[in-house]
């Protein structure tokens, strides 16, 4: 089965994920109540909501430019 564009944007977020986690970083959500989701729900995302959603979003353009040559 061939990954698609999405499928690789996923897996390349989860590799900033994991150095995010190595270095004890978290990335703020913008959004205060994804923000509250993150802690209550005791969440060890490092990339949250939004964020992670827009940057797997980027890097699935980004590979598609690439792939496609566009």
């Amino acid at each position: 089965m061939k990954n698609t564009e999405r499928d690789l944007a996923f897996y390349d977020v989860d590799i900033f994920e994991d150095l995010l986690d190595e270095k004890d970083i978290d990335i703020p959500c913008a959004d205060s109540s994804e923000e509250d989701d993150r802690r209550k729900n005791e969440s060890a995302a490092r990339i949250y909501g939004t964020e992670y959603g827009d940057l797997v979003d980027r890097v699935e353009v980004l590979l598609k430019k690439n792939i496609c040559g566009a």
